[in-house]
């Protein structure tokens, strides 16, 4: 009786996976990679990104602009639409 042992040689230890999904137009497609490329894609604790400068304050004046805008504007349409009525 001959008794062969099997061993099993792996050029990598055998990492456990992680599915993940990403969607492309109306297919969703899976993907399965090792936890730690996955863990090791995940920013660093650190220091917060720089800032750049970005204004906030436009947006609140802009939008309030642009409502006046479109309030006049609707006031005026309304104005003519009587004056080809009356005339």
């Amino acid at each position: 009786m001959i008794i062969c042992p099997i061993t099993v040689a792996t050029a990598a230890p055998i990492m456990p996976q992680r599915q993940t999904k990403m969607k492309m137009g109306s297919r969703r497609i899976f993907t399965t990679a090792p936890a730690s490329v996955v863990a090791d894609a995940r920013p660093a604790e650190g220091p917060k990104l720089i800032q750049t400068g970005q204004l906030n304050w436009p947006i609140p004046v802009l939008t309030a602009s642009g409502l006046v805008l479109v309030a006049v504007g609707a006031y005026l349409m309304e104005r003519s639409k009587k004056r080809e009525k009356n005339a």
